[in-house]
């Protein structure tokens, strides 16, 4: 059992996103973010994608069939206590590829996306390896992942499916917000730049998000550390209000209310501070409605 010290209780984002959500990492920094504490019910997407038990844990969102794995395909998890809030996920695929950008299309073999789930309710979809969840409250929590088709179909071994499932502990009291943050600014490289492609996502009430950066490098593994120029991660905002961290060009933003929505992200260096240029933050917005 992992024990995790740094983590805040959930924040409830409002009742509109109660019944449609997704828990959402928060950044901790100073810049007023909140934690969503909310879960995704994709009526078109299978829990675990599998029309049979799946050893205790509950398959409530449609039935969809599973899709028989090649042998060898596995998948671990590596969960790490975050220096500022909540845990750093690393999901570790065996005989298989993430392809968000394939998501609802037609079924490849050996390549997917992958579903979390916290204590037994789907939050989100990974789309590449690394993920921040933080918002979990004191005490002990499940945390599993599942490998999925571009279907969401479950990869399954026989009536198993592909997964892998871990025990988090959060510990009362002590908490981290802002330890190791330089709230100060840094100047961005010459060359870096970032746009930013948002679309509803086929089942509703949620939007992908692809961020196009040059000049710049995702690295996860280095989050809460020393500033190397050009490294780093991305904070994505809804309405103005910040969601969290972003680990890789996909992210899929889950639980959202119909309608028009702004989405902006920025680039931030290893230690969270914004990258800018001539003063102004190395950012990127887009609009997308929601049906």
């Amino acid at each position: 059992m992992q024990e995790v010290r740094n983590a805040r209780r959930f924040a409830f984002l409002g009742v509109a996103l109660l019944a449609a959500s997704l828990l959402l990492a928060g950044c901790a920094g100073g810049e007023g973010e909140h934690d969503h504490s909310t879960h995704s019910h994709d009526e078109e997407e299978s829990g675990g994608g599998m029309a049979m038990a799946d050893g205790g844990h509950a398959m409530d969102h449609g039935a969809m069939a599973a899709i028989q794995a090649a042998q060898g395909m596995s998948v671990a998890l590596r969960i790490e206590p975050d220096a500022v809030d909540g845990v750093n996920i690393t999901v570790l695929p065996e005989g298989f590829t993430f392809a968000p950008e394939h998501v609802n299309g037609d079924h490849i073999p050996g390549e997917g996306h992958a579903h979390l789930y916290v204590d037994g309710v789907k939050v989100t979809r990974l789309y590449g390896p690394h993920y921040h969840l933080a918002g979990l409250e004191p005490g002990e929590h499940e945390i599993r992942v599942t490998l999925n088709a571009n279907t969401h179909a479950a990869y399954a071994h026989g009536d198993r499916p592909v997964e892998t499932v871990h025990m988090v502990t959060i510990a009362e009291g002590e908490h981290a917000h802002g330890a190791g943050m330089d709230d100060g600014p840094v100047e961005a490289p010459e060359g870096m730049t970032v746009a930013l492609h948002a679309e509803a996502d086929a089942p509703g009430g949620a939007v992908n998000i692809r961020i196009d950066a040059a000049g710049f490098r995702f690295t996860p593994e280095r989050v809460n550390g020393d500033h190397v120029a050009g490294e780093g991660h991305a904070h994505v905002y809804v309405d103005g209000e910040k969601i969290g961290r972003v680990y890789g060009p996909y992210f899929h933003l889950g639980g959202l209310a119909s309608g028009e929505h702004e989405i902006r992200v920025t680039l931030n260096a290893n230690t969270h501070a914004a990258y800018t240029r001539g003063g102004e933050p190395l950012e990127a917005v887009a609009r997308v409605t929601v049906p």
